[in-house]
């Protein structure tokens, strides 16, 4: 789980730092700069499985477009720092334990160093993951339901640090990974993530690579799906019949009740194969069957979501773009409801576990390493409606808008709640001003 992100020159996030829930809402106006947000995770999902000039490429906008302008000149560096809860080592048939330290920082700046041809290269410039301290730990501190998951015994020790070395800038230099103090060499073109095969490095690892981001159109969404397929819920979620085909149907009868409670008229749904393709047929209420392609986006975008809270295995990190689209405002409160509920569920109850070692019966003894820790969901939404169903739980509001700072145009995120005097608005923002601030930016859209 990530606790908090620090983002320095991406985009329009500048010296942006955000403190995270296991169900965070980035509520707030158009071209505020939500998607920034979730393009900067994104990014650092990819950079710590692919090359970093690959990593930048995929994202939106050339390599040079993702580094935060200021007028005509564009910033050199990008900065990125995340802070970690890592819960994961499970044995069968024992208590899990977090083992000696589940709290982590891992830092990382790309540099675009230019080249005496006139062109540049993107270079990790600096990287380090360390083990946090439980008296620098203000998340734990401030969330002490989580304090059972925290373990500090590695002092802020570093597990590894890298630093670009001037005098042979082909290689990087990665020293303090334990348990050998050698140095290791990799190159600076891509992160220390991808080769390090050690455990906590591992654990990082599979957290950012694990973050799943969801774009719903819906020209695609109620289309047969190959029936060859990755298992990955595709961004598009273009492969929807094939990911519910490959689900356990334990876990298919669960997206089904949960649908059928949020959609009234719809009795159950069925994947279908059919010749190359598989496709989903929908029976009503009434006994009929539809094809997928001929009930409403809402009902399809729904399916998705649900869908995506029961992946297998789950993702450690979901990140939802503007889930309000094409849904009704009161199916939509009750899917947030389910979001929260999800997001707090605890995986680590002997219920929970039990059902766990059911699914591994020959295992005996062994190590089994899972995910105990609920799936985080992150949104981003300029809707009303989702303020109203939240306005109750503001602990999941961050309040995003855009800033004049040096006169530049940056992104500025506070927390929602009263406001103090000394606060100002500064680091605080109330329902009823993010209220005032969308009804005015929606009554400004063209007709």
């Amino acid at each position: 789980m990530i606790t908090r992100l620090e983002v320095d020159g991406f985009k329009s996030l500048r010296d942006f730092a955000v403190d995270l829930e296991p169900f965070t809402v980035f509520i707030g106006p158009n071209s505020a700069g939500k998607s920034n947000v979730l393009e900067a995770l994104a990014l650092l999902s990819r950079l710590a499985s692919q090359p970093i000039p690959e990593a930048f490429k995929k994202g939106r906008g050339r390599p040079s477009d993702q580094f935060t302008r200021a007028g005509s000149e564009t910033a050199r560096t990008m900065r990125f720092a995340v802070e970690f809860l890592i819960h994961g080592e499970y044995r069968t048939g024992q208590p899990p334990s977090p083992g000696a330290q589940s709290r982590y920082r891992y830092e990382l700046t790309i540099e675009r160093r230019a080249l005496p041809s006139g062109t540049e290269r993107l270079l990790a410039r600096e990287e380090r993951l360390r083990a946090m301290r439980s008296e620098e730990d203000s998340w734990i501190q401030s969330r002490p339901g989580f304090a059972k998951y925290a373990t500090y015994a590695g002092g802020g020790a570093n597990i590894f640090g890298s630093l670009l070395n001037d005098l042979a800038p082909q290689m990087n230099r990665v020293v303090g990974l334990p348990p050998e103090p050698d140095e290791h060499q990799i190159p600076p073109s891509q992160t220390a993530l991808p080769p390090i095969r050690y455990f906590r490095v591992e654990d990082l690892r599979a957290n950012l690579v694990a973050c799943r981001t969801l774009q719903m159109g819906t020209a695609r969404l109620g289309e047969p799906s190959d029936r060859i397929d990755s298992g990955d819920l595709a961004p598009d979620a273009s492969n929807l019949p094939t990911v519910l085909a490959g689900l356990p149907p334990s876990l298919l009868g669960e997206i089904r009740a949960d649908l059928v409670a949020l959609v009234p008229g719809i009795a159950s749904f069925d994947v279908v194969p059919d010749g190359d393709e598989m496709r989903i047929d929908f029976e009503l209420s009434g006994g009929d069957r539809m094809p997928a392609r001929l009930v409403s986006d809402g009902t399809l975008r729904i399916l998705v979501l649900l869908t995506a809270l029961r992946l297998e295995p789950r993702p450690y990190l979901a990140c939802i773009e503007e889930p309000e689209n094409g849904i009704y405002p009161g199916r939509l409160r009750a899917l947030l409801d389910l979001f929260r509920e999800e997001a707090m569920r605890q995986y680590d109850d002997p219920e929970a576990l039990a059902r766990l070692d059911a699914r591994f019966p020959n295992l005996g003894a062994m190590r089994v390493i899972t995910n105990l820790l609920p799936t985080q969901l992150i949104l981003t939404t300029h809707s009303p409606v989702i303020l109203a169903a939240l306005r109750k739980h503001p602990e999941h509001l961050r309040f995003v808008d855009a800033v004049r700072r040096d006169g530049h145009r940056l992104t500025r995120v506070r927390t929602v709640g009263p406001t103090s005097t000394a606060d100002h608005g500064r680091f605080t923002v109330t329902p009823r001003e993010i209220d005032l601030i969308l009804d005015a930016t929606q009554s400004e859209d063209p007709a």
